[in-house]
């Protein structure tokens, strides 16, 4: 029997069950839940076929938005699939490896041009005859300046950016391809070796996602689908080769499994809804959780309709994944699993309605509040922290009006 629960079936009564672990501990309940699936890569080899051909049925659709008009789902389609071409990374390899033999010097260093049909001609940022940069700026991290960066409006997407800096004794090129929608990130050593190669895939995230609850709009839009670690070739690394992953690519979105699904992987489980004489509804404010895991899936809180009782208040939609980025949107961070599975481990009674939290618009930690309150959940579980009071001030309002 599965671990199913019904959001109005679940006592309202807090139950102290070491809450302060979440806030204390970051360890996994073991290696398990912080894998992702190898039927995932699989899935994600056939998704992005599907993508590729969504794209050239689509093409004529979007020749006719005007050039001022905000990018289309098949514009942006256009995007993931030149970054995913051959050519684009043989040629984005050619251009570092010229950017790195004309020296070492991040302030008199000679940027050599990028390839012309990657350039928005006449757009104010790229010189159209020679392709240089005429954006140039300090790179300042933590306050200081580490080098230099390069800005070009691109034809393709919205911004290439190349980035000359030294971290601790080793200097770095790093050259990534869209600023919005990031697709392909190079990073280049100052001897010229290729240090790491990613790719950001997408696919388009329709109506059964159930995006749109803050912002209204519900119509389909592009979604992150996963970031694909590459060998100097382009080619897909082999998981077993990296260090820092156990699956290659690393999935960012993907659909929450069906209750078919769920059933099918707790078949064997010794954890059933008879085994607690009462369950707790519990809701996790944190970057998601990977509900792609058995144990984390057993111990989501569900409607009656069998859907999952969260939302993820960053990207806006009812897929809160745990696919946190930090310094680049090419890393991800997965602590929402972690601080999950410490919970269960803790309070195997709990179920969970996990709540991607809005970072970049903490605004939305009031509506996020809000939701918690729709749900009847009184006991809340947030291992966030911050140093700027002003981002928290909304949910510390949205909090007093919702003093149980």
């Amino acid at each position: 029997m599965s671990a199913v629960v019904s959001a109005a079936t679940v006592l309202k009564r807090p139950v102290f069950f070491l809450l302060m672990l979440l806030l204390l501990s970051g360890k996994a309940v073991d290696a398990a839940t912080d894998r992702q699936s190898d039927n995932q890569s699989v899935e994600h080899a056939a998704s992005q076929s599907s993508v590729t051909s969504e794209i050239t049925e689509s093409e004529t659709d979007s020749e006719t938005d005007s050039e001022n008009s905000a990018p289309s789902v098949q514009n942006l389609l256009q995007v993931s699939r030149f970054a995913a071409s051959t050519e684009t990374f043989s040629q984005a390899i050619s251009f570092l490896q010229k950017v790195c033999e004309s020296g070492n010097d991040a302030n008199n260093i000679a940027v050599p041009p990028l390839p012309a049909q990657w350039l928005k001609v006449n757009a104010g940022i790229g010189d159209s005859k020679t392709q240089a940069s005429d954006d140039v700026s300090d790179l300042i991290r933590r306050g200081r300046s580490v080098g230099k960066q390069f800005l070009w409006q691109s034809a393709i997407t919205d911004v290439i950016r190349l980035e000359i800096y030294t971290a601790g004794p080793q200097l770095f090129y790093v050259l990534q391809v869209g600023e919005t929608y990031p697709a392909l990130q190079l990073r280049m050593r100052g001897d010229c070796s290729l240090f790491s190669a990613r790719r950001i895939d997408y696919r388009i995230d329709d109506e059964l996602a159930g995006h749109g609850r803050v912002s209204g709009d519900t119509s389909a839009r592009l979604t992150a689908d996963a970031i694909a670690t590459l060998d100097s070739e382009g080619n897909l690394l082999e998981a077993n080769a990296l260090a820092n992953i156990s699956n290659n690519p690393q999935v960012l979105n993907p659909v929450i499994p069906s209750l078919d699904e769920l059933a099918a992987d707790s078949v064997g489980s010794d954890s059933t809804d008879n085994e607690y004489e009462n369950v707790v509804a519990v809701a996790l404010i944190d970057s998601g959780v990977n509900y792609t895991l058995p144990a984390i899936n057993r111990a989501l809180l569900r409607d009656d309709s069998g859907a999952l009782a969260g939302y993820d208040y960053r990207d806006d939609d009812a897929l809160p994944f745990d696919a946190n980025p930090r310094g680049s949107s090419f890393e991800i961070q997965r602590h929402g699993t972690q601080t999950a599975s410490v919970l269960i481990r803790e309070a195997p009674q709990a179920r969970i309605a996990p709540f991607r939290y809005p970072e970049g618009n903490m605004q939305r930690m009031r509506d996020l509040v809000d939701h918690i309150d729709e749900l009847g959940i009184i006991l809340v579980g947030m291992p966030l922290g911050g140093n700027e009071v002003e981002q928290w001030q909304e949910f510390e309002q949205a909090a007093r009006e919702h003093p149980h």
